[in-house]
């Protein structure tokens, strides 16, 4: 990974899980603001969790936060789970922008698919 000073940083994968190939998979891994709807509801899920955590990082490189909140009263699956979230009024971030967000960080049924977020408008321009 590199950060905003350009400096190369190194990151552990050791809470990452391999998907078996056009299966599903339930149970939790990784960093818990990155998990997908489905992971803290308890369901299957498949390779559309990494697309979920593809939109988490959009969220965190256009508005310098993360979409998801926990405090000490409630951890990030609180608000996963109840897909709690609202982007910032950012006039510098485009609608286009907010749109794809908006169609990733929802449950596995209706989000995009790699493809399609590949094909979105907003990476088109």
């Amino acid at each position: 990974m590199i950060n905003s000073e350009l400096e190369v940083w190194l990151s552990d994968l050791g809470l990452a899980i391999q998907m078996p190939p056009h299966g599903q998979y339930t149970g939790r891994a990784g960093t818990p603001c990155y998990y997908p709807y489905e992971m803290v509801k308890g369901l299957a899920y498949d390779f559309r969790a990494d697309v979920w955590c593809l939109g988490v990082l959009l969220v965190e490189m256009l508005f310098g936060q993360l979409p998801f909140s926990a405090d000490k009263n409630r951890d990030y699956s609180v608000s996963i789970a109840a897909l709690d979230f609202k982007l910032p009024n950012n006039k510098k971030v485009s609608n286009e922008a907010k749109d794809l967000i908006y169609r990733i960080l929802v449950p596995q049924a209706q989000r995009l698919t790699l493809r399609q977020v590949m094909d979105h408008p907003w990476l088109k321009k």
